[in-house]
């Protein structure tokens, strides 16, 4: 069999691929650590914290995250229950519980690496607030108005009921063993018998109340709707309103020692060195803030929406943001160098200074959704919207308008070819800047809207119209038509040289090509494409495309777009791709996606052990027969990194998927084939390492 298929393979070298999968080498890089809502941060010690969340009233959302560096990295912790979590509460150095959605109660005794359930239920209701006054005695708020309360360290509860109408969102806080407090509205909840009674104290603000922290057994703070604080003196019996910090809601609340103290909430967080006399802020843009901890008076998180993650090392003076972009939905990106980069979308810039590892919103306009994004140099920065153009020259930390339409007049397209000479298109014609952006002149009125275009040169460009395929060759002053075949959304348009171009039409699945600069056009429908967002070309031969066709969202040509490869990038919709080199892309998309290869979104596979294998050798896969996913392992001796290519065929010899085509260290390696877009029968994967080969046969059977 062996000496059968290397006449096939001879054969069939040269023949193209038709559709083949790639198991792709595609990371998320935002948003991180999560996207979901953090509702609530504690350490163990100074590198060990906790913090969970989820969705609220979203089943299967829950998430709980361990950081061992102090939150600069974040592992998600598999539990019993996916349900959305609101409050961990650390006992002393190993012990931890966590309480949320179903009257969930979660424990752990060794540092928070595992969970386990302590209280079984078939509630609906709400375990929102934990507190502990020591190692055994603990309570928690239930929003059905009752407390759970334990004296063993979690492994008996025993449920009172408050006497009140159930309220969610509250906080639970006690002194000691006898005296505790409920946040409820306007008022507090005060039980001085160890939460078997309860009494309502309004306490004479007017605002809701969100949290509540105490200094000592007398002194303690209240924070809540519209930055409101109060305090007292006297264990709660009095309090009086401090001030209104600002217009924003605040959160959370929690003090150092009794003169510092930290409450925080939507994009601002505020620090008392005088026991709250006075509070200076620190604004994090586009952080919804819900929850404090500190481990020392220096060190100190915070966590909140879209997995919000800061960090303080000198007593929250500056807080550094660790986690990584943003949720809301990125259409566009450019890099000015391996480590600076933008991403623009919904109301949001985000910026990277180290190569993508970490994304920080910079600036945004609640009314804006930034489409386009060019970038100058380092300082020097445009990005449009679909009535306005935006420009920066500081690096992305301050925008002023430049140029903008009244809706519903918008923006269809911009370009740059070069850094002073631009062009856009809109309703009232074609737009030409000769000073990067800071003016904006009309050199055409068409009579007709060019969707998307494309410029070669400062004179020289090509358009997509309602009425066809147009080009220019005097800077946009007049426009030929010079095909119209092209009909229909494009979402994509772009030259690589002054002959051939692609546009892209996502609702057909169609990729036109030119090779006589526009005279003429051959359109291809490809089956295996599903509404294609961008295209970018690193070279004639080697293109990619975005799409949203989840879970394979990027395809990759390497024969000049005849056939496009599918790679699997995950559960993501994508908007756009580029490449800064041959290997390193990024691709970005809804819900705050950023994806990033370096090695041209080949196949990652996992090294299954340490140990260096004393041979070569290609395992027969498992399961076989499959359908449709079986794995492949192989291992791979000598001391150095060898190029490793493993290929799978079908019956006649013809390449449908690359696995793996990268240098990798000895080991052993495994990877996942996915044959769901194949038809059943038989095929054959084909490892070479060096002078070493090896064939397997294996059986698809649907």
């Amino acid at each position: 069999m062996k000496k059968i298929f290397a006449i096939l393979f001879i054969i069939h070298y040269s023949l193209f691929i038709r559709v083949a999968f790639s198991q792709s080498g595609w990371i998320l890089q935002s948003p991180l650590p999560t996207s979901k809502y953090l509702y609530s941060v504690k350490y163990f010690d100074e590198n060990i914290a906790i913090a969970v969340g989820g969705f609220e009233f979203t089943p299967n959302s829950g998430i709980i995250l361990r950081t061992t560096n102090s939150g600069i990295d974040w592992t998600k912790i598999s539990t019993l229950t996916s349900r959305p979590l609101y409050d961990v509460y650390v006992v002393n150095a190993n012990t931890g519980f966590a309480v949320g959605d179903s009257m969930t109660i979660l424990k752990t005794t060794n540092e928070g690496e595992n969970w386990f359930s302590v209280y079984n239920s078939n509630s609906s209701s709400v375990n929102y607030s934990i507190y502990f006054v020591n190692e055994n005695t603990g309570f928690i708020y239930n929003d059905s108005a009752k407390v759970l309360k334990t004296t063993n360290c979690g492994n008996n509860w025993s449920i009172i009921n408050t006497g009140v109408s159930p309220y969610p969102y509250r906080k639970i806080y006690f002194l000691n063993e006898n005296t505790g407090f409920i946040t409820y509205g306007g008022s507090l909840l005060k039980s001085t018998n160890g939460g078997l009674n309860w009494s309502v104290y309004p306490i004479g603000v007017p605002k809701e109340i969100y949290s509540i922290f105490f200094t000592n057994e007398l002194t303690g703070f209240v924070v809540g709707y519209n930055s409101m604080v109060a305090k007292t003196t006297n264990s709660g019996l009095n309090w009086f309103f401090i001030s209104y910090l600002s217009l924003s809601t605040l959160n959370t609340v929690f003090f150092v020692n009794e003169n510092t103290g930290f409450t925080a909430g939507d994009n601002v967080i505020f620090r008392t060195t005088d026991q709250g006399l006075n509070w200076d802020a620190r604004f994090i843009y586009s952080y919804m803030i819900k929850s404090i901890d500190f481990v020392s008076e220096n060190k100190g998180m915070l966590v909140g929406v879209n997995g919000t993650v800061a960090k303080t090392e000198n007593g929250g003076i500056n807080w550094e943001v660790t986690s990584s972009g943003s949720c809301q939905k990125l259409a566009n990106f450019s890099f000015i160098n391996q480590n600076t980069g933008y991403s623009v979308g919904e109301s949001i810039v985000l910026k990277t200074t180290n190569a993508g590892l970490n994304w920080r919103a910079i600036w945004g306009n609640w009314y804006d959704n930034f489409e386009n994004l060019y970038i100058f140099n380092e300082n020097n920065l445009l990005a449009s919207t679909g009535n306005t153009i935006y420009k920066s020259t500081n690096g992305g930390e301050n925008w002023t308008s430049k140029f903008s339409v009244i809706p519903p007049e918008e923006i269809s397209d911009i370009h740059f070819p070069k850094s002073s000479v631009g062009y856009l298109s809109c309703t009232q014609g074609i737009c030409k800047t000769v000073d990067s952006s800071e003016s904006w002149t009309i050199c055409s009125q068409p009579g007709y809207v060019i969707v998307k275009f494309f410029f070669i040169n400062e004179n020289t460009g090509y358009g997509a119209s309602n009425t066809g395929f147009i080009k220019t060759t005097n800077g946009g002053i007049n426009w030929d038509i010079i095909n119209n075949s092209i009909n229909g959304y494009v979402s994509s348009f772009l030259f690589i040289d002054s002959l051939t171009g692609y546009i892209t039409q996502p609702y057909s699945n169609i990729i036109s090509k030119t090779t006589n600069g526009g005279i003429n056009w051959i359109s291809n429908s490809f089956s295996n494409l599903s509404f294609i967002t961008s295209m970018f070309f690193i070279n004639k031969n080697i293109g990619f495309i975005s799409m949203q066709n989840s879970p394979f969202s990027i395809a990759k040509t390497t024969n000049m777009g005849n056939n496009w490869i599918l790679q699997n990038t995950g559960d993501y919709f994508l908007n756009t791709v580029k490449f800064l080199d041959s290997n390193i892309g990024y691709a970005v998309g809804e819900n705050g996606v950023i994806l990033k290869t370096t090695n041209g979104g080949s196949v990652w596979v996992s090294n299954n052990s340490q140990e260096i294998p004393k041979s070569f050798e290609l395992f027969q896969n498992y399961p076989n027969p499959f359908n449709p996913t079986t794995n492949i392992k192989y291992q791979i001796t000598n001391n150095l990194p060898r190029q490793v290519i493993l290929r799978v065929y079908d019956i006649l010899g013809k390449e449908v998927a690359t696995l793996v085509n990268e240098k990798q260290s000895p080991g052993i390696y495994e990877v996942t084939f996915n044959g769901n877009n194949f038809a059943s029968g038989v095929y054959f994967y084909r490892i070479q390492v060096g002078n070493f080969m090896q064939v397997k046969k294996m059986v698809l059977i649907k």
